[in-house]
């Protein structure tokens, strides 16, 4: 259980890091001169103006750092999740711990397999925004006492209410928002290549989603 806790902790370090890495970089960028709007050594890449080059890149790398904030987060909760699971199953023993053929029946490994979500709410979970209905915990759950696998589905049923990691990633959304309005080069390229960049990752997300349901 401490193993979970301070992992739970390092998660929600890292996923602050790197709110902090997004803010400095977007704070930067949009404090720009405007006049000196892209850096001189951002090239123009056939059609692409460098403008463009250069709000394409900058959104990428945003979006990487998103991404690496939902990651953190996402796995906080997992940590988050089992930690309130176990201390509901010890503070229950503590106030009368099974014994006999309870105790037998409650550490009994059921071969259980958590419902699974459905890939969209999958796929906006670790893209965009905490899903109440993703489900993070994994497929299986095959090598765990039956006490508390049942606690955790019970605990599942109940959704994820909106948390400090909703208040995170939407900062970090708005975060996006703010760098697209200080670096949009008003062109249609700028647009396609927005386009192209998130129907990239999307598609990346989608498989790494669809490997984890296999």
């Amino acid at each position: 259980m401490s193993d979970q806790d301070s992992y739970h902790n390092h998660k929600e370090t890292m996923s602050q890091a790197g709110l902090a890495v997004g803010i400095a970089f977007v704070g930067a960028i949009a404090i720009w001169d405007r006049d000196d709007w892209p850096p001189t050594w951002v090239p123009e890449l056939g059609i692409f103006s460098s403008k463009t080059v250069a709000f394409g890149v900058a959104i990428g790398l945003w979006y990487g750092i998103h991404l690496f904030i939902r990651w953190q987060l996402r796995k906080q909760i997992i940590a988050g999740t089992w930690v309130s699971v176990i201390g509901k199953v010890l503070g229950n023993w503590a106030s009368g711990a099974p014994t006999g053929q309870q105790l037998e029946d409650a550490l009994k490994i059921t071969g259980t397999d958590l419902r699974q979500s459905g890939k969209a709410d999958a796929l906006v979970d670790l893209c965009l925004l905490p899903s109440k209905r993703a489900n993070l915990m994994g497929r299986e759950i095959r090598d765990y006492p039956s006490v508390f696998v049942d606690e955790l589905q019970k605990k599942l049923a109940k959704g994820r209410p909106p948390g400090a990691d909703t208040l995170v990633s939407v900062g970090s959304l708005l975060l996006g928002l703010i760098l697209a309005v200080a670096t949009w080069p008003s062109s249609t390229i700028a647009l396609v290549v927005t386009v192209v960049i998130f129907a990239i990752a999307v598609m990346a997300m989608g498989l790494y989603v669809n490997r984890e349901d296999r």
